[in-house]
């Protein structure tokens, strides 16, 4: 990342494994872009995700790449290996100040599921990280959105976008495609990332 661009005053950071990225992902970000007026929009694959000590993910190279096939026909959106490069656990705290380093005095904020939203309190650096980043919260089907704008109220610099939910998670979708039910995959995938992952063979029992 080696941009530097003093017309960009809104940057939306959004972060995860990404395993794999379904329309779900693509989705939050084109809302986000229209609700908060954003000037780039930075898709950052963690490398080891710390509250995820102990699961098998796909590797990075192949999570980088299919973020890239998913988001190339935004414009504004910029698939980072940031997290990817860079040794040891991903925290966020680490990849907002490398950002905010890049562009000083941009508005900078953190798209999140809601899971990640009511833990932010125990991240690395959470208080650190508050005083970088606004938290926005994307629901998920099945949320309780009264305790989550609660939560919002209660970091006081947090953001709750009201985008009615998909019922979708990359959980099922990897259920789905180890069991090689590709036609009920697609409904959730880009077609070209079912095609890499079809090609790579990844998330399949064999």
């Amino acid at each position: 990342m080696s941009e530097n661009n003093s017309e960009i005053k809104k940057i939306a950071i959004f972060g995860g494994t990404f395993d794999p990225v379904h329309i779900g992902h693509k989705r939050i970000l084109r809302a986000a872009g229209k609700i908060l007026g954003l000037d780039r929009a930075f898709i950052v694959p963690a490398k080891e995700p710390p509250h995820k000590d102990g699961i098998k993910i796909a590797s990075g190279e192949d999570r980088l790449e299919m973020c890239r096939t998913a988001f190339s026909g935004l414009p504004k959106a910029v698939v980072s290996d940031w997290e990817l490069t860079r040794e040891g656990k991903s925290y966020s705290y680490d990849t907002v100040v490398g950002i905010k380093g890049l562009f000083p005095d941009a508005k900078i904020y953190f798209l999140m599921g809601s899971d990640m939203f009511m833990s932010i309190d125990s991240w690395h650096k959470s208080e650190d990280l508050l005083k970088l980043c606004i938290p926005v919260c994307m629901p998920r089907a099945g949320d309780d959105k009264y305790l989550l704008k609660l939560k919002a109220t209660e970091l006081g610099k947090a953001m709750f976008i009201d985008l009615p939910p998909l019922d979708i998670s990359s959980t099922r979708i990897r259920e789905l495609l180890a069991e090689e039910n590709w036609g009920e995959a697609e409904k959730y995938l880009d077609s070209r990332v079912l095609a890499y992952i079809r090609e790579r063979k990844l998330y399949t029992r064999s």
